[in-house]
């Protein structure tokens, strides 16, 4: 059965001045790709933040099917909660390392057994094209292949929420379809929610149904890409896809 995830008017406040920087925002990711888009500072990262549960949502709820995953009632429910999770930051942090190490990593904390990161790490690195610079150190590679790295120790896991902020940011045309390709490949083997931060209209158009547009902390809109794209109610929607809002 395949479920949902949901943000039910969700705020976050942060500092001591309190200042409400996410305004009671609605969104229902079904399995597939869902686009967030919005200015610079809008308040994207920070909605990849609760979602990735990094940052603890202050109103509101945010669910997974009918569990609630945020805000969690303590450490242990988190953990548990984070390990269904990957979050890919838009600049990765790696261990000044291989390739082969830094992917293995979401398995050495979760204390998986070597004989089962070994069976693991083979077939990952076979399966993103990261064979034959397995030993490499990390600072050695290109940004493609920096990023490919940190997609496969995102999904080394298996993830049920993928959180990808800007990932292919910094890339070639080149080096972008093939980011979008492979994820396209993923969710076609196993269903999970890919939440996907992206300035690039077209990429938008190429690889989601749907997408949410948040502007000043506040979702202005959300559903169909097409719908959106094409006949936005949002005044201030329409001025962001106008290249108005930056």
């Amino acid at each position: 059965m395949e479920i949902n995830l949901k943000l039910d008017n969700v705020s976050l406040i942060l500092g001591e001045e309190k200042l409400k920087l996410i305004h009671q925002i609605n969104m229902t990711l079904e399995p597939g790709i869902h686009c967030l888009l919005g200015p610079n500072g809008s308040g994207k990262t920070l909605t990849n933040r609760m979602v990735s549960l990094i940052e603890k949502v202050t109103e509101g709820e945010i669910k997974l099917g009918d569990e609630k995953i945020n805000p969690w009632s303590n450490d242990e429910t988190k953990l548990q909660n984070i390990r269904k999770i990957g979050y890919m930051r838009q600049q990765p942090i790696f261990l000044n390392d291989n390739v082969k190490n830094n992917i293995l990593l979401p398995l050495k904390l979760r204390k998986v057994s070597k004989e089962n990161q070994i069976q693991k790490i083979s077939m990952v690195l076979d399966d993103y094209e990261l064979s034959d610079i397995a030993e490499m150190n990390i600072n050695e590679l290109s940004v493609g292949q920096q990023q490919k790295v940190a997609l496969a120790r995102t999904m080394i896991t298996e993830p049920e929420i993928v959180v990808l902020d800007e990932p292919t940011n910094s890339l070639d045309m080149k080096n972008t379809r093939w980011f979008e390709d492979k994820i396209k490949l993923l969710i076609e083997k196993k269903s999970m929610i890919i939440l996907w931060t992206s300035h690039d209209m077209n990429q938008v158009r190429r690889i989601a149904k749907y997408c949410s547009v948040i502007i000043e902390g506040e979702i202005r809109e959300s559903g169909l890409v097409v719908d959106i794209f094409e006949n936005s109610k949002d005044e201030l929607v329409r001025a962001y896809l106008a290249g108005e809002l930056i």
